[in-house]
C-alpha cells in the first residue's frame, strides 16, 4: 500500500496559492483603511450585500477619510450568477478603480475576487471557467469575511452559477 501511495504522490505536485498577507483579530475592519492608504490607491470599489451594508458603510467612510473615492455595490444577496458578476463588473468599469474590497460571506468575496481579476482584463467571464484559467490579477484585492467556514478569503477559487449551462 505504501508503494502505491508513493507512486501516486510522485506523479503529483501540490501548489498552495494563498494571500500574501492575512490579518485577523479585533479591529481588522477599521485597520483596512490604514492598510490600503497609500499613494498608489485612489479609487476603491466595495462589494458587499444589502444585509451588511451598514457595517460596510463604516469601512467606506474610513476609506474616504483616507482620501479614496469609494463606489459601493451591495447587490450580491444570493449565490452569485454570471449575470450578477457582469452587472458588478459593468458598474466597476464605469469609473476608475484601483482596489477592490469584498466585505461579506463567500458569495460576496467570490464576486470581489472575480471583479479584481477581470476588471482590467481582456478575458471574458466564460473564459475563466475551470482551474488556472485567469491570466492575472492587476487590481489590488482585500477580503473581509463576515461568515466563517467558506474560506473564500484565502482561496484562489470563486464559484458562480452559470445560468446558461445550469452549472
Amino acid at each position: 500500500m505504501n508503494n502505491m501511495l508513493e507512486e501516486y504522490l510522485a506523479e503529483r505536485t501540490v501548489r498552495l496559492m494563498l494571500p500574501r498577507t492575512l490579518v485577523f483579530g479585533c479591529g481588522c475592519a477599521s485597520q483596512l483603511a490604514n492598510d490600503i492608504a497609500s499613494p498608489r490607491f485612489h479609487h476603491a470599489m466595495l462589494v458587499t450585500a444589502t444585509a451588511i451594508q451598514k457595517h460596510a458603510a463604516s469601512v467606506a467612510d474610513e476609506l474616504e477619510a483616507k482620501g479614496l473615492s469609494v463606489l459601493v455595490d451591495d447587490s450580491i444577496n444570493a449565490e452569485p450568477t454570471v449575470a450578477m458578476l457582469e452587472h458588478v463588473l459593468a458598474k466597476a468599469r464605469s469609473v476608475p478603480i484601483d482596489v477592490v474590497v469584498g466585505i461579506g460571506g463567500g458569495s460576496v468575496l467570490d464576486v470581489a475576487k472575480l471583479v479584481a481579476a477581470l476588471l482590467d482584463s481582456e478575458q471574458r467571464t466564460a473564459d475563466c471557467f475551470g482551474i488556472g484559467k485567469l491570466a492575472e490579477r492587476k487590481i489590488y484585492l482585500a477580503c473581509l469575511p463576515t461568515t466563517s467556514g467558506t474560506g473564500s478569503e484565502v482561496s484562489p477559487n470563486a464559484i458562480l452559477l452559470d445560468e446558461t449551462d445550469g452549472l
